[in-house]
């Protein structure tokens, strides 16, 4: 900390403009330059397991540039995406970067290019983010670029640093206690937090709300979805082909069973209020989204095949990856060499008539090529009540 003391004090270095899409991103012949790279560890909830993420500060002249990489499945907790308003607190209070920094949200993606994105925190630190192109973080940071396109995995130095930090904060990280519950006491914290749902739906919550409940625990999602109870792994954002869903769940007995899952808040009613031969516009958007990530999944099925069995395999051997969560019965009996089974779940909205809606959304169903099943808020909780 001494460190960055002794750096900030040399210069005060805030950003005039916090607006970066008008800013003349031409760096002054003689401007000052500081680059610093480190791993940073926060407390995103105290539900969930500490946030770790790479962050690379670069000032040019009096605008400072912070990246926010994420590193994957080393990540002992929720992306950086998830938990990007407590990084950058963290990261201020903690006085880690200059006050007026401009943050950029950055991603090694399994399946495409790097992304970059700057977020802004508004009033009530809730972030919105802007896309930018590799040319524009050229002209911010010159050829500093071409080093923000290296894979962190493929830095050796960067590596021990995160592993250290995962020690830190797990100090068995590599090999957690994940399915060491029995079925009868996990059964029992199910039940406890899909009544907490409940109570939150009624609530008539937005999507990120919903979002950060769910991922204190994702075992209530395994049990649903799971072929048993206690038969599954559950992740959140997890990546597939052209980005990522918000969730996924894998079952199955002898052929493995992919459920990925997006979902939308409980703030609107899933038809439109004006007919019930439409579905709402924010419903219609998760369903389209996830029928394309399926659609290309199918167009290279044996490599998506590879992947989410090693996957498997890692989680079972006690690798937390993509904040997994293992049910009791481990490890799944599935076979590694048979086809898989993939099937899309779209929850979104509440239910007002459940009869006109549960024909609409039958014909939504019917009319995809893909296995894409469509929930509101109210019908995903009653599939979980009957079965415990």
């Amino acid at each position: 900390m001494t460190f960055f003391k002794t750096f900030f004090s040399k210069k005060k270095l805030v950003s005039k403009c916090h607006d970066v899409s008008t800013c003349d991103p031409q760096i002054p012949d003689v401007a000052p330059v500081y680059d610093i790279d480190f791993i940073h560890t926060c407390v995103n909830s105290p539900f969930s397991r500490n946030v770790i993420c790479r962050v690379r500060l670069k000032t040019r002249g009096e605008i400072s540039y912070v990246f926010l990489t994420d590193i994957g499945d080393k990540n002992t907790g929720a992306s950086v995406t998830n938990s990007v308003e407590r990084i950058i607190r963290s990261l201020e209070s903690e006085k880690k970067v200059p006050v007026g920094s401009v943050f950029i949200e950055h991603y090694d993606e399994l399946w495409k290019k790097p992304s970059f994105d700057v977020v802004t925190l508004d009033e009530r630190d809730s972030p919105s983010w802007k896309s930018q192109s590799e040319n524009n973080i050229r002209e911010w940071v010159g050829d500093e670029v071409e080093e923000l396109l290296l894979p962190t995995a493929d830095d050796p130095l960067m590596m021990r640093k995160i592993e250290r930090a995962r020690r830190t904060s797990y100090p068995d990280a590599n090999h957690p206690p994940v399915w060491a519950e029995s079925c009868r006491a996990s059964k029992d914290r199910v039940k406890i937090f899909v009544n907490a749902l409940s109570a939150l739906i009624n609530l008539n919550p937005d999507e990120r709300t919903i979002q950060t409940f769910m991922k204190a625990d994702l075992s209530f999602l395994g049990s649903v979805y799971g072929v048993k109870s206690e038969e599954f792994i559950a992740f959140s954002e997890f990546p597939v082909p052209n980005g990522r869903v918000d969730f996924a769940v894998f079952t199955g007995r002898s052929r493995l069973q992919v459920f990925l899952i997006e979902v939308k808040g409980a703030n609107f009613n899933f038809a439109n209020e004006n007919s019930y031969k439409n579905i709402n516009a924010k419903a219609n958007e998760a369903l389209q989204q996830l029928r394309s990530r399926i659609g290309e999944i199918e167009r290279d099925v044996k490599k998506f095949k590879a992947d989410v069995h090693s996957i498997r395999q890692k989680c079972e051997d006690g690798e937390s990856i993509f904040g997994s969560t293992l049910g009791a019965d481990m490890p799944l009996q599935v076979d590694p060499n048979k086809d898989i089974i993939i099937r899309g779940v779209v929850i979104a909205g509440r239910t007002v008539n459940d009869l006109e809606e549960s024909r609409l959304r039958n014909d939504y169903e019917a009319s995809s090529n893909h296995r894409v099943n469509i929930e509101t808020w109210d019908t995903f909780i009653r599939r979980w009540k009957p079965r415990h």
